[in-house]
């Protein structure tokens, strides 16, 4: 992640002064962006990342992670829209089992969205 952020800003840089001269917005769709703090954070990201890899998303997905009361809190957003939180156990059984129930919330959340996207294009 720490190679992506200079690419970012660079990409960022030069599409907001292109942006600027075309008065135009700029949205980039499509990103999975890691905010984890610790190991078991990191290999969750990881595991979700290699999973996401083939399916072609148009949406900014973004993984967190915050430490209450000891605890690992991971949350996973889609677009700005919470699809799963909870503890993170550091076992790998456990990651993985969490991860798949990101992979299915967040393919939910697609459905839904194409859905209502869908239902009101027909209006």
């Amino acid at each position: 992640m720490r190679r992506l952020k200079p690419i970012i800003a660079l990409i960022l840089s030069c599409s907001s002064a292109n942006a600027q001269e075309s008065n135009t917005d700029l949205v980039i769709n499509g990103l999975l962006m890691d905010e984890t703090v610790s190991r078991a954070g990191h290999d969750f990201y990881d595991l979700l990342s290699t999973r996401l890899q083939s399916m072609d998303l148009d949406y900014n997905i973004t993984v967190s992670e915050k430490n209450d009361l000891g605890r690992s809190i991971v949350t996973v957003t889609m677009d700005d829209n919470k699809v799963l939180e909870s503890v993170l156990n550091p076992r790998s059984d456990a990651t993985t089992e969490l991860v798949d129930e990101s992979v299915a919330n967040i393919l939910q959340a697609v459905i839904q969205q194409e859905f209502v996207s869908k239902e009101l294009g027909g209006i």
